[in-house]
């Protein structure tokens, strides 16, 4: 990766307010369950997984926004 864009995007992250993390079947398909729970627990970022995500994070998780998709994306003022 471009290390250069790496520190941009890492830089949008740690300035929002209300970021949001949307994982979608590429995640499903590399099973990054475990990497996700973490980076949104140690992060804090919320997390809108995709119909072919679902059950990354779960439904439960107090990050999980699923439930509120809409409103979650329309309030973001960073998406990763």
């Amino acid at each position: 990766a471009d290390e250069a864009k790496v520190a941009k995007a890492a830089a949008l992250l740690l300035k929002a307010r209300r970021p949001l993390v949307i994982v979608g079947k590429g995640g499903a398909y590399s099973r990054v369950e475990r990497e996700l729970a973490q980076f949104v627990d140690l992060t804090g970022m919320p997390c809108l997984p995709s119909p072919m995500a679902k059950g990354l994070v779960p439904d439960g998780h107090p990050l999980c926004v699923g439930a509120a998709r809409s409103k979650a994306m329309r309030e973001a003022d960073v998406v990763l």
